[in-house]
């Protein structure tokens, strides 16, 4: 069998590269057809709907996060609150749209591992 991928209900714009197809609305209903390669029969239209969703846009905190170590232990390090960050880093983005993650290294970013408790 063959499949043939259609942008239109009555199956005349046919997709002639659905590998490296780009939609042309989003979201959109897309249309597949399946034809026996040896008698030549065709299935009826089936649908499916693509959606794409808009990669995040992160943003650096422009404000410096620092802070001195005023927890009673002068040992270099302090509880600091990431919170406020989150708002920053998302910009205008709604955040409930999103997750904000904060990592140590750029590599663990990556990998998204190891990220901040």
């Amino acid at each position: 069998y063959t499949l043939s991928f259609y942008e239109d209900a009555a199956l005349t714009q046919l997709i002639a590269n659905p590998n490296g197809y780009l939609n042309t609305s989003n979201p959109q209903t897309l249309y597949v057809v399946a034809t026996n390669s040896t008698t030549g029969c065709r299935s009826v239209a089936g649908t499916f709907n693509i959606l794409v969703n808009p990669k995040p846009q992160a943003d650096v905190p422009s404000i410096p996060f620092e802070t001195c170590d005023t927890d009673g232990t002068n040992d270099g390090q302090f509880a600091y609150d990431l919170t406020p960050l989150v708002a920053i880093a998302l910009g205008t983005q709604p955040s409930t749209d999103f997750t904000v993650s904060f990592y140590n290294t750029q590599l663990d970013a990556q990998n998204e591992t190891n990220a901040i408790t």
